[in-house]
C-alpha cells in the first residue's frame, strides 16, 4: 500500500493495468500527435518533422506533470507520483519516461520493464526508480 500526500492508502498499480495504460496511450498520443503534426507542417514542413519528433515525449511528460496522469492512465484508474505521494513535477516526469524511449520500441525491453515492476517492492520499473516515482491506484 502507498499512502499519498493526503493521507489515503491506495494500491501501487499492476503489470496488466500499466500495460493496458501504455496501450491505450500509444493510440492516442500517436494519433493526436499525427494530426498536430500534419496542421504543422502545413504551416512549414520543418515544423511537422519538429512535432512528430517531440510530440509524444511531451504527451507524457505533460499530462504527468499537470495532471498526474496521462488519458490512457486515467482511462485505467492509475496516476502517477512522488515518492512522496505528489505529483512528479518536470524533472520526475522527464526522468520516467526517458527510458520510455530508450526500451518502448523493443519487445526484450518491454519484459525488462515487466521484470522490474514485478521485482520491486512498489512496482517501479526502471523509469520511476530514476525519477522516484509510483504508478499507483487513483485515490478516489
Amino acid at each position: 500500500m502507498f499512502k499519498t500526500s493526503n493521507g489515503k492508502k491506495v494500491a501501487f498499480a499492476g503489470v496488466v493495468d500499466r500495460g493496458l495504460a501504455w496501450l491505450l496511450d500509444g493510440l492516442i498520443s500517436v494519433l493526436l500527435v499525427l494530426i498536430v503534426a500534419a496542421v504543422a507542417a502545413a504551416i512549414y514542413d520543418a515544423l511537422g518533422i519538429f512535432v512528430l519528433a517531440i510530440g509524444i515525449f511531451a504527451y507524457y511528460i505533460g499530462f504527468e506533470v499537470i495532471y498526474g496522469a496521462t488519458p490512457g492512465k486515467r482511462i485505467m484508474g492509475l496516476e502517477v507520483r512522488t515518492e512522496s505521494g505528489d505529483l512528479p513535477g518536470w524533472k520526475g516526469a522527464t526522468l520516467r519516461n526517458l527510458t520510455k524511449i530508450i526500451g518502448g520500441g523493443s519487445i526484450l525491453l518491454i519484459l525488462v520493464g515487466v521484470v522490474f515492476i514485478s521485482e520491486s517492492e512498489r512496482d517501479q520499473r526502471l523509469g520511476d526508480t530514476l525519477g522516484a516515482t509510483v504508478v499507483i491506484e487513483r485515490a478516489e
